[in-house]
């Protein structure tokens, strides 16, 4: 039997994994049978403190998370953090690699009693091959547990897939530490199926790697071999969700299915910070009657309300996006979706149709706002057509999500001042969400590729690798110098970032409800689109019992009184329209209603249920009926 794994990454998504779902359904197809284990949803529901606390060192660059406080120590970007620390919980005490604070030794000992029991549960299952689909978040937690099953049961079969391994020192490194017997480059299908099939015929495979032949490269090893990628994506079957509990993921509503959904793969632009391209090769796309057969096979088989697309951007080809609306909307699909899009050709008139097809959100790579600094990572992107689509996102309530990136390579001090600006706009207050990042070198991408050919930029960090054997100190040294900038343009990157901290603390309050909002992929607008009068909310009395372990829910006092009675109403199986109604009443025996009109009361009371039952629900307090 094959187990899939998803391991924690750095967020507690609201959909099931793709990556795995995928190549578990493409494996059932063809008569392998396998499970999906999604451990990142895992930890979150069992332990969200130590999840966030394996982002907190091995998920998150530094320069993105806040203030750089030693530049001699700055961790890399965009690649695995914290490097040091890895090696020394991999290797223990047989290798002095980092001597650990005691803050990092408490980490250390709550993640390997993780690790451990993890690694029990999965051999009790019988699995005799288990398969990993990594990216550089969840590496260390994969490579971690790769060798703890190892450990236990030295024949377990472990393969690594997923974006990590094109980093070719990654990919090197578990092959020279032996954490993978396996590695897969580049996307999944016919890889593994190549490899599970020598495996259950056991022809004993020579190779340890596996190419996709959209990213081999021209030249192979003896131990690697390349196998077709996928021609056509309709041949493609859809995902497999039969392992996962998807009440896990929208845990305020039960009945609220949301699913994930892929329709291309790759990206028409080329911009020169990111790796789609260059991972993807090119771009290809599914057709709109199998994308319409998924979503109506979602619907049918999960109850599925809401699709999450995970596509680089939706809008790659504007044609087939209007006609994949033009079908939701003739066959009346009764959905939400959200998706990546850019904005290069995007206008009100096909914005228009697809907030008609469902589209409740939008998140926009704006980028930048400086036409010499887009030119110069070769985005495609200008600040007058980014606010005409988000003003007529705005206008069509699709929630617009943009992300902005400070520090990108010829940036200057006015540029980046023109951003604060730009997200100061009064049409775009609290409209859009802006999220703030630093700039981050991508493995794969264009830049970094640059860099790691010239060497530009690069400084020698402490870590002693002398220990190792010459191979592991030459690919552990790559890995660990992968990209670290130098300290004029360090000290520029951390004078910047602690402008946007101050800025953003500035306007906290108003952006704390933006930023939660940004997490949840727009649950607020979605919510919004499903909970009306109607509506019968009902109290989820366990998540009421772990808030404060008492029955009485006017002890807990984090309640505004509003909220207190709409949870008053909750046991008499009264819908939104009812509690309205009664709560009017209450309030017109406390008012002299001559001084006021009763439809402009009732009208402010109804807002504010439905306002605060949106509230509640995202407390996951309240479920619906």
């Amino acid at each position: 039997m094959i187990a899939l794994l998803y391991c924690p990454v750095k967020g507690n998504a609201s959909y099931p994994p793709l990556s795995i779902s995928v190549l578990s359904a493409y494996l059932k197809t063809n008569k392998f049978q396998c499970d999906t284990v999604d451990l990142n949803k895992q930890l979150f529901v069992e332990n969200k403190r130590l999840a966030r606390d394996i982002s907190h060192y091995f998920a998150f660059p530094s320069t993105s998370s806040g203030i750089i406080d030693d530049l001699n120590d700055t961790k890399n970007i965009d690649t695995i953090y914290n490097f040091s620390l890895f090696l020394s919980i991999l290797y223990k005490d047989k290798k002095k690699v980092k001597t650990l604070t005691e803050k990092e030794q408490l980490f250390v000992i709550k993640l390997e009693k993780e690790i451990e029991q993890k690694a029990e549960q999965l051999i009790k299952k019988g699995y005799k091959h288990i398969g990993f689909s990594t990216y550089l978040s969840n590496i260390v937690y994969s490579c971690l547990l790769a060798q703890k099953i190892k450990e236990k049961k030295a024949d377990t079969v472990i393969t690594f897939g997923g974006s990590s391994t094109s980093y070719e020192p990654i990919k090197d490194f578990l092959i020279e530490t032996k954490l993978a017997d396996y590695v897969l480059v580049g996307e999944g299908e016919n890889s593994i199926l190549k490899l599970v099939k020598d495996l259950e015929c056991n022809n004993n495979p020579t190779y340890s790697v596996i190419y996709s032949s959209n990213i081999s490269p021209a030249k192979l090893e003896d131990h690697e071999i390349s196998v077709p990628a996928i021609k056509d994506l309709d041949t493609l079957p859809s995902p497999d969700f039969s392992n996962f509990d998807l009440s896990l993921y929208s845990p305020s509503n039960k009945n609220y299915r949301i699913l994930s959904i892929a329709t291309s793969r790759g990206c028409i632009n080329s911009c020169a910070y990111c790796s789609e391209t260059q991972y993807w090769n090119r771009y290809r796309q599914r057709s709109v009657a199998k994308v319409i057969a998924e979503i109506k096979e979602g619907i049918s088989k999960f109850n599925a309300k809401c699709f999450y697309f995970h596509d680089s951007l939706i809008n790659g080809n504007i044609e087939w996006l209007e006609d994949l609306c033009d079908v939701i909307i003739k066959d009346k699909l009764d959905i939400h979706w959200l998706s990546f899009a850019s904005i290069q050709n995007l206008n009100y008139k096909i914005l228009s149709k697809m907030e008609a097809a469902g589209c409740v959100s939008l998140t926009f790579g704006i980028e930048h706002t400086s036409k010499r600094v887009l030119k110069t990572v070769n985005k495609p992107s200008s600040l007058e057509k980014a606010k005409e689509v988000l003003e007529a996102a705005i206008k069509l309530e699709i929630k617009p999500t943009a992300n902005l990136i400070y520090g990108l390579p010829g940036e200057e001090d006015e540029d980046f001042l023109d951003l604060f600006y730009f997200i100061s706009l009064p049409q775009f207050q609290k409209h859009v969400n802006f999220t703030f990042r630093a700039f981050e070198i991508r493995v794969g991408s264009i830049i970094s590729n640059k860099i790691i050919e010239t060497k530009d930029n690069i400084r020698t960090r402490t870590t002693d690798f002398s220990e190792f054997s010459k191979k592991m100190r030459d690919i552990c040294s790559e890995i660990d110098i992968y990209w670290l900038p130098d300290s004029e343009y360090i000290e520029n990157l951390q004078k910047k970032t602690n402008l946007v901290n101050v800025f953003f603390r500035a306007r906290e309050s108003e952006m704390s409800t933006q930023q939660s909002v940004i997490k949840r992929y727009d649950t607020n607008s979605i919510l919004e689109r499903l909970i009306s009068k109607v509506s019968t909310p009902i109290i989820n009395s366990e998540k009421l019992n772990r808030i404060n372990e008492a029955e009485n829910i006017y002890a807990f006092g984090n309640f505004t009184p509003i909220q207190l009675e709409i949870l008053n109403h909750l046991n008499h199986e009264l819908n939104l329209e009812d509690i309205i109604d009664k709560i009017y009443k209450k309030v017109e025996k406390t008012l002299n209603m001559e001084n006021y009109d009763p439809s402009d009361i009732k009208g402010v009371i109804e807002k504010d249920v439905i306002a605060n039952s949106i509230i509640l629900t995202q407390k996951e307090i309240l479920q619906w009926n």
